[in-house]
């Protein structure tokens, strides 16, 4: 009996924990640490939407559009639209810098090209591009036939002209005034029928250059990026102008 009793004593008092192990408080979480910013919040708001300059802890420097910020990060837009987050802990610098200078304006469009022949090299360049896509009538044969009817009919009517004042100088000798009667009546009906002609065809070749001209400009066509205020941050945009 004596035996039992010894073994069960020594039994509960190895299974019980010390004393000291009762009265151990447990060990607190373990914080991270916290850095505070040097460049307040409130500093970074009141610069919302000017052009700083940021210098980071790793000895970057940013530039461009304070687009948004909050307690813990600012928005950057730079001037190539790069959106840069900064976060505020990193950044032992802040300033105010001028805003870059405004883009040049686009330039304009040149002007449509015309039948002058200061603008044969420009017409050529746009037909080998685009000519071949055209299906309607290029009117180039037509306006060169009837300018060339006209041209005849024009001369001849001088030459009838001419020999009409030299039959008046000779008192009507026929001679003459037979071959000038002729070359009149041929010239009046070769520039009847080459100025329609011409007419025509000189009407197409504009609609032609007309429709060069605007397909040219469809391949001119410019993209800007940009970039706009998001909520919490910025963003960027692109405008596409025709």
């Amino acid at each position: 009996m004596r035996v039992t009793t010894t073994t069960l004593m020594l039994a509960a008092s190895l299974s019980a924990p010390p004393a000291e192990a009762k009265s151990r408080p447990p060990k607190p979480p373990k914080r991270e640490a916290t850095v505070t910013p040097e460049i307040p919040p409130g500093t970074w708001r009141a610069m919302h939407d000017a052009a700083i300059e940021v210098k980071l802890r790793d000895g970057r420097t940013i530039r461009g559009r304070l687009a948004g910020s909050d307690d813990k990060t600012a928005t950057v837009v730079a001037a190539d639209g790069e959106v840069v987050s900064v976060a505020l802990k990193d950044a032992t610098e802040l300033r105010e810098v001028a805003p870059p200078a405004p883009p040049a304006p686009a330039a304009p469009p040149p002007p449509p090209p015309t039948l002058d022949t200061k603008d044969a090299s420009r017409v050529q360049g746009l037909e080998q591009r685009y000519g071949a896509k055209y299906t309607e009538p290029k009117g180039k044969a037509m306006h060169n036939a009837g300018s060339a009817l006209v041209a005849l009919g024009i001369t001849q009517l001088i030459i009838s002209g001419g020999l009409g004042i030299a039959t008046l100088a000779l008192d009507g000798d026929e001679a003459l005034a037979a071959p000038g009667i002729g070359l009149l009546i041929s010239g009046l009906v070769t520039v009847a029928v080459g100025g329609p002609l011409m007419g025509k065809g000189k009407r197409r070749r504009v609609a032609y250059y007309d429709w060069l001209y605007h397909q040219s400009l469809r391949d001119q066509a410019r993209v800007t990026p940009g970039a706009l205020t998001l909520r919490g941050g910025g963003g960027l945009s692109l405008r596409v102008a025709f």
